[in-house]
């Protein structure tokens, strides 16, 4: 019945979705302002709470998504991933991104530590097939060994003139 008196017409707020599921027992209830994590583009805030079962991590997502959806906010949909056995339950509240898990899943995936701390989150092999590629394609198509793989250190702002002039438009636009 809190939901109740959430205000009607607009959304509700990472916090009053976090102390709803604080209200429903779920553990360790964190709030990630994602436009300070410069992740603005997964939403506005994530909650991160802990669920006791797979049940109650679906319990809780459904729950977060139907008060969502309680408000009537305009041109906002609320809906919840996973099932019943699922141990990561996420429910989409609008711009705000509600993650469910158990607490063994909610410590294998660190997802709050990805969000807050990403340099801190991977190490060294994470990604061994990635190669820093610098330049242009262009510049990879000049060289003879391809692609610059280690920095020049040259980060110029200056008009980079094109590789060849381009005449071939001119002489098609006269009648």
């Amino acid at each position: 019945d809190v939901v109740a008196s959430w205000p009607r017409g607009q959304l509700p707020t990472a916090e009053m979705l976090a102390d709803l599921l604080r209200g429903e027992q779920a553990r360790d209830v964190i709030v990630v302002d994602l436009e300070e994590c410069g992740r603005r583009d997964v939403g506005t805030h994530g909650v991160v709470a802990t669920g006791v079962t797979p049940q109650h991590c679906r319990r809780l997502g459904e729950i977060a998504a139907k008060a969502t959806m309680a408000c009537k906010a305009p041109h906002t949909e609320a809906f919840c991933y996973g099932t019943r056995r699922d141990e990561w339950v996420v429910a989409h509240c609008g711009p705000v991104k509600v993650h469910l898990f158990t607490r063994d899943t909610r410590e294998e995936y660190k997802l709050q530590l990805l969000w807050e701390s990403p340099e801190q989150f991977f190490v060294p092999g994470d990604f061994p097939h990635y190669i820093e590629i610098y330049g242009t394609a262009t510049d990879a198509f000049f060289r003879p060994d391809g692609h610059i793989t280690e920095p020049s250190g040259s980060r110029s702002t200056a008009y980079l003139p094109p590789p060849y002039k381009d005449t071939v438009h001119a002489a098609l636009a006269k009648p």
